[in-house]
């Protein structure tokens, strides 16, 4: 479903709605110095959230409003709450998702050490032991990939393309979204029927030029993932070898899986992302997939 937001239509929408853009929290030139970061979730902000309504601070009115509208709405709150160093950006809806988790965690956490651990609610002892479990780093090191090891050995025994489709449908009822996204979605033309999505993905970088620009940034931040994936094939116990032969392996599926995806731009237009089919005519597109059991679509009460 395409989403479109309409410009801000006053001064009041516009402060109330900032939310600067990945990297534009940096502070103005003319700006004062930027106050300390707002911390990030992995250590939550204890202050009480700010008052709704339109906040002078927020704004910066060096800048004329005919020339950055933006800025002189928005540019104080950017000056003063530059991107946390874990975010990839920050927002007036970020430090309130942040807000959001901090208060979901204490709840949590006092529901994973009750006062009275025979006592209490029932499914309070369900949501703490669920999230006491999941906070256990020490037990999840114990274990390591033993949670795991059924799959990666069924992925091991792969023996040819034939098997692939069979062993894509398991990975995507578990809910792992490998070498492309399937699921189901409102028709962007009708709204009264969701219907099944195969949309493109398989890709871990942030986007498809990641893959395909050759200039100097990209060509390192490629090879920071080669290296990323490496580590994670040697914590799987993969010999050093091994793992690299692995990592540039994932490195060819996926640049060859963002070859085949359309750019960020191509996809704003929802005319070039919405081709709707009968299930004859995907089973066409992709006959060695729909002719092997275990594929999802083969197991959906789709029209044909």
């Amino acid at each position: 479903m395409t989403i479109r937001f309409a410009a801000p239509a006053s001064l009041a929408v516009a402060l109330a709605l900032c939310c600067p853009p990945a990297g534009s929290a940096a502070a103005l030139p003319s700006a004062a110095a930027p106050s300390a970061a707002v911390p990030s979730a992995a250590a939550p902000s204890t202050a009480a959230p700010s008052t709704a309504g339109v906040s002078r601070e927020d704004m910066e009115p060096r800048v004329d409003p005919c020339v950055d509208f933006y800025r002189y709405a928005c540019g104080g709150w950017m000056a003063n709450h530059p991107v946390p160093p874990d975010q990839r950006a920050w927002s007036r809806f970020a430090a309130l998702t942040d807000a959001n988790r901090a208060k979901l965690r204490d709840i949590l956490s006092a529901d994973a050490t009750p006062a009275d651990p025979a006592g209490g609610d029932a499914d309070q002892r369900k949501l703490g032991d669920f999230y006491g479990s999941c906070m256990d780093e020490a037990g999840v090191e114990k274990r390591g990939v033993a949670a795991i090891q059924p799959e990666l050995e069924r992925i091991a025994a792969l023996r040819s393309a034939a098997e692939l489709p069979a062993l894509l449908a398991r990975l995507h009822r578990a809910g792992v979204s490998a070498l492309f996204r399937f699921n189901s979605a409102q028709d962007s033309k009708d709204a009264t029927s969701v219907i099944a999505v195969v949309d493109a993905g398989g890709l871990a970088l942030p986007d498809r030029d990641y893959y395909l620009k050759t200039d100097a940034k990209s060509t390192q931040q490629r090879a920071e993932y080669r290296e990323h994936l490496q580590r994670m094939f040697g914590l799987l116990g993969e010999a050093p070898a091994s793992a690299a032969a692995g990592a540039a392996a994932v490195l060819e599926v996926e640049t060859s899986l963002a070859k085949a995806s359309l750019d960020r731009v191509t996809r704003r237009d929802p005319q070039k992302v919405y081709h709707k089919l009968r299930r004859a005519e995907l089973a066409a597109l992709t006959p060695s997939f729909e002719a092997r059991a275990g594929w999802p679509i083969a197991h959906l009460d789709l029209r044909p």
